[in-house]
């Protein structure tokens, strides 16, 4: 099971029970086609000793939420908290464990108490609406837009591949983004000697995000009226090849993609191969020893914040390091935090037993991996 957090869908199981069971009921089946469909895909969890707890939380929180709790739901769901099902996936983590925790002491009180009014599922939306290669010029409309100074301005987007999004073989489309920003509809000549802008923070122990799903929840979501068809032809190979990293994204949410034209403004990335894009950026350990050492307002208590990944752990793949003082004892803290089987949590009162203890499955410490460190932002 992967985990990014201990809040009830910050892992794969429930986020999957919970879209699983959703989906069934988009395609208009009753509430108890829907459960038994579901109770037939998730057999896998269901069979899982540890992952089947989950299962009964996520199907019973998600009924809840939709005014459709089945009572043997409820009751499963309700047995397996007085259990403290799950919370074996935590012992080798407090903090993690402590969150699980309260997030099923949460959903306990929720269960206990009246649900919802039944809610209406809209029937299932085709997210698959253009053909590979048709290439949309996008006009910037609303005041979210100019929080990133594009109001007005007109992005391309092209559909360069589509993928599976359902059991039932429903395809949904990917597409990339090209970095230029026009003034007015820009022309395919205009447009394709543009490179790809990554959907994505720079970061490196992985590939750039070079593409993404384009959801939609709701047909009025899609943005018709600001989309205007430039042409349709194939995507070059070395742009179209070796997308398979890919993030997701939603009709609803296209004005803030301003944010991506600034956040790579500037910045070159590396192709490491056909299709296949990376930034990196490396500073000193004398240059980071010099950030970490700067004083904290104490009464404003802002913190020192860098988040990195390290080159070769894909083990440990995103860090993030917090300067801060105690409320309690007024003291500065180091917080390190890093994902591996849910999210670890180290604090430590001094910056050389930060940098020291020997934290990696390689018994290395952070000063003894420096080398590898790449960094993704600093606050």
């Amino acid at each position: 099971m992967g985990a990014w957090g201990s809040s009830l869908y910050a892992n794969d199981t429930t986020s999957d029970v919970r879209d699983t069971y959703i989906d069934f009921l988009k395609d208009q089946l009753n509430n108890q086609e829907a459960y038994d469909k579901t109770i037939e895909q998730c057999s896998d969890y269901m069979n899982n000793p540890d992952e089947s707890p989950l299962f009964w939380y996520a199907l019973a929180d998600t009924q809840w939420q939709i005014g459709r709790l089945m009572p043997d739901v409820k009751g499963k769901a309700i047995e397996w908290i007085k259990k403290g099902g799950g919370l074996e996936l935590w012992e080798e983590n407090r903090s993690g464990s402590s969150g699980w925790q309260k997030t099923l002491d949460k959903l306990l009180e929720r269960l206990e108490t009246e649900q919802r009014k039944e809610k209406k599922i809209p029937k299932r939306v085709d997210q698959n609406l253009w053909n590979i290669g048709d290439m949309y010029a996008y006009q910037f409309h609303t005041d979210e837009s100019k929080k990133y100074e594009v109001f007005g301005k007109y992005m391309v987007l092209q559909k360069m591949a589509e993928d599976d999004f359902s059991p039932k073989g429903d395809k949904i489309m990917r597409v990339h983004l090209f970095d230029r920003l026009f003034d007015k509809i820009p022309t395919i000549d205009e447009v394709k000697d543009v490179r790809l802008l990554p959907l994505d923070f720079p970061a490196s122990t992985r590939n750039l995000y070079m593409s993404t799903w384009m959801m939609l929840d709701r047909k009025r979501e899609y943005p018709d009226k600001y989309l205007t068809f430039i042409c349709s032809i194939l995507p070059p190979s070395n742009k179209a090849k070796g997308h398979n990293l890919y993030s997701h994204a939603r009709w609803n949410s296209i004005e803030s993609w301003g944010m991506y034209f600034q956040r790579w403004q500037g910045i070159e990335y590396e192709t490491i191969e056909e299709g296949i894009f990376r930034y990196t950026r490396h500073i000193t350990f004398s240059e980071f020893e010099q950030i970490m050492s700067r004083e904290l307002d104490k009464k404003k208590n802002i913190p020192i914040e860098i988040s990195f990944c390290i080159d070769g752990h894909i083990e440990y793949c995103e860090y993030f390091i917090r300067k801060v003082i105690d409320e309690n004892t007024k003291n500065v803290l180091y917080h390190l935090f890093f994902m591996q089987n849910g999210l670890q949590e180290y604090s430590y009162d001094s910056f050389e037993t930060l940098v020291n203890t020997k934290i990696f499955s390689n018994r290395k410490s952070l000063r003894e991996v420096w080398d590898l460190v790449c960094i993704c932002s600093m606050d």
